[in-house]
């Protein structure tokens, strides 16, 4: 670059500076004037607030305490307003849920009343709403019930009840092997606990041979239970016959029939079970025995019985009373040990 061009481009740029110097104004001079503002209108608000501070200092006490109600009252407004407001909201909230739960319930109640009929040969009334199915019920079919054949009365008829005994007595037969299975098998159990699972044993095998000894008391006393209800029915049964027998001699000698009460039935029964018990008088020498060794077992079972339910009538007694005590009882003496 030549000499003479540095000279023109140094010479515009001070041409401009120049310029410039001459056009804006000194930076001095803002800052004066602004700070004037400033300290002019600071000034005017100090005089304000002194006038005001004057005005209120020669207002009377009773108008200061006027005008601090009137302001503490409409803050108290303000908050009440805004309470009620909030308390309109919530009222609003509320009818609104109501009003839609009215109408949730109406069109349930709608939608019931669409799908019932006045009457079961009345037209089916479906809604618009929905689109109707090419399949339908036109006419509507009896319910299919399943019933058992064994336990129906249009193929069995009335029971036979001589006849069911009849044709099922071998069961009573297997019951009655099954007791005496169970107890052959209780008995050799037992035998065996005491030999090999004592109270101390603590093995495995012991708690095996307990656990199979209570399942089959359980079995057992279940069998033998269920077969003193059938025993009990079949004596009901036999009595009720035997009435029903002499009711009809009764008729056909022009008498009137003679039904039992339920206490004399009861004792009937009762004394049907002790005769069955004793064995009557046709038994032979070994079945009367058994009979008798029966009959003195149920006879100590009811005394038992009869016993317990006396000393819970009698009044200041315990089961304890019921026998002689060791206190009452006579002191037994001592045996002396003699030298040889």
């Amino acid at each position: 670059m030549s000499d003479e061009e540095e000279d023109g481009r140094s010479g515009a740029f001070g041409q401009y500076i120049g310029s410039d110097e001459d056009v804006l104004p000194s930076s001095g001079e803002d800052d004066g004037s602004s700070d004037n503002g400033e300290s002019s209108f600071e000034s005017q608000e100090e005089k304000q607030e002194a006038e005001l501070k004057k005005s209120i200092a020669a207002l009377p006490f009773e108008s200061l305490l006027k005008a601090r109600g009137k302001l503490s009252r409409a803050s108290q407004t303000s908050g009440k307003i805004g309470s009620l407001r909030e308390g309109v909201d919530q009222e609003v909230e509320i009818s609104r849920r109501s009003d839609l739960r009215e109408q949730a319930i109406q069109r349930k109640r709608k939608a019931h009343e669409l799908g019932q009929r006045s009457d079961k040969h009345a037209p089916t009334e479906v809604s618009s709403r929905k689109p109707v199915g090419r399949r339908r019920e036109v006419v509507e079919t009896a319910k299919v019930q399943r019933r058992d054949p064994r336990f129906s009365s249009l193929t069995s008829g009335p029971l036979n009840k001589d006849l069911f005994n009849k044709s099922y007595g071998f069961v009573n037969d297997l019951m009655s092997q099954e007791i005496t299975t169970l107890r052959s098998t209780l008995s050799s159990l037992k035998a065996k606990e005491r030999t090999q699972a004592g109270p101390k044993a603590r093995s495995e095998y012991a708690l095996q041979i307990r656990q199979e000894r209570e399942r089959v008391e359980m079995a057992l006393r279940r069998a033998e239970s269920k077969a003193a209800e059938r025993e009990r029915r079949t004596r009901e049964e036999m009595v009720d016959k035997e009435q029903k027998q002499k009711n009809k001699e009764r008729v056909k000698a022009g008498l009137q029939p003679f039904y039992l009460k339920k206490s004399e039935k009861k004792e009937l029964l009762l004394k049907q079970k002790f005769e069955q018990l004793s064995g009557g008088p046709k038994e032979s020498a070994e079945s009367s025995s058994s009979a008798k060794r029966k009959l003195r077992k149920a006879m100590e079972k009811r005394r038992k019985k009869n016993a317990a339910k006396e000393r819970k009538t009698l009044p200041f007694t315990d089961a304890r009373a019921s026998g002689p005590s060791r206190s009452a009882a006579a002191p037994q003496p001592k045996r002396l040990k003699t030298s040889s």
